[in-house]
């Protein structure tokens, strides 16, 4: 036994009255290990159950270890062995009953046992999630879930007082490539049309009020001397944040089937490289009726 600080002190002041062992223990006991009431011994027991993240063998050592400071045949083992029964967790209560369990040495084997089917199961249901691929339900991309991706979080969603405008859609010239990075596994709904003498696509898009042109589309407005007026108006992200923003207006005649539908359209002036969509007003002022599923 070493002993250091005031204790060596202490101990260099007695030893020349101790001449046993036995003595010296009962006499450190005595010095630096005050007896306490048995009330105090119960409350500190009680103070504190068993979590889920202390293993059993611990808890009940521990455990014994208080119950020890009380005077020699006050508890016998079994009075003892239901109070710290009582303190264990709920989980492994219920797969040790009391009734199966009469000595301290039963019920460390019992919990240790229980205890290795817990961490197997737990490392199985582990290993089980992270097996499991993560699927992006709005790109179907696999690797990211909805919450980060990319794509979501910068699709444009522009809102004004008469009109909200939602989700990008594609206008294509017929004498300009089409990457085939574009195309969609499920294509949307396209439309010939024809603008400022130009044939080309557009896809039809029944979340968004008003139409916009995008940068292709924009492009071709330009070159052909298309007059354009400036606004405001609140733009949004699909995480529902907006802001307001300068933007450009313009009406064209949008051709199809022989008709002419005017149409006003909005340009994103910070867009680059987003599509048009056709929006309710050029489907309501076309009285076209979409139908999806025999496009």
């Amino acid at each position: 036994m070493l002993l250091d600080d005031f204790a060596a002190r202490w101990w260099h002041g007695v030893k020349s009255t101790i001449t046993t062992w036995d003595a010296a223990v009962d006499l450190l006991k005595r010095t630096y290990g005050p007896v306490k009431p048995p009330y105090r011994v119960y409350r500190e027991l009680f103070a504190s159950e068993q979590d889920l993240i202390t293993p059993t063998d611990i808890f009940i050592c521990k455990a014994r270890g208080i119950l020890s400071q009380l005077p020699a045949n006050t508890l016998s083992e079994s009075i003892q062995l239901d109070m710290v029964y009582g303190l264990l967790n709920r989980r492994m209560k219920e797969k040790i009953p009391r009734n199966e369990v009469e000595t301290f040495t039963e019920l460390l084997e019992k919990s240790r046992l229980a205890e290795e089917i817990f961490n197997e199961t737990i490392y199985f249901e582990q290993n089980k999630t992270n097996t499991k691929k993560l699927r992006c339900s709005y790109c179907r991309t696999v690797g990211h879930s909805k919450g980060e991706c990319d794509k979501l979080s910068t699709r444009p969603i522009v809102d004004t007082v008469p009109s909200t405008i939602e989700s990008p859609v594609e206008f294509c010239m017929l004498n300009t490539d089409i990457k085939s990075n574009s195309i969609a596994l499920r294509p949307r709904p396209i439309m010939y049309i024809n603008i400022l003498g130009l044939q080309g696509t557009g896809i039809i898009d029944t979340a968004a009020k008003e139409s916009i042109a995008g940068q292709s589309l924009y492009n071709v407005m330009v070159a052909k001397g298309q007059t354009f007026k400036q606004d405001k108006i609140y733009v949004g992200l699909a995480d529902g944040s907006t802001k307001l923003e300068n933007v450009l207006i313009t009406y064209v005649d949008v051709k199809i089937q022989g008709r002419v539908i005017p149409t006003r359209f909005i340009i994103l002036t910070d867009a680059v490289n987003n599509s048009t969509l056709l929006g309710i007003n050029f489907i309501q002022d076309a009285r076209i009726s979409v139908d999806v599923s025999n496009r």
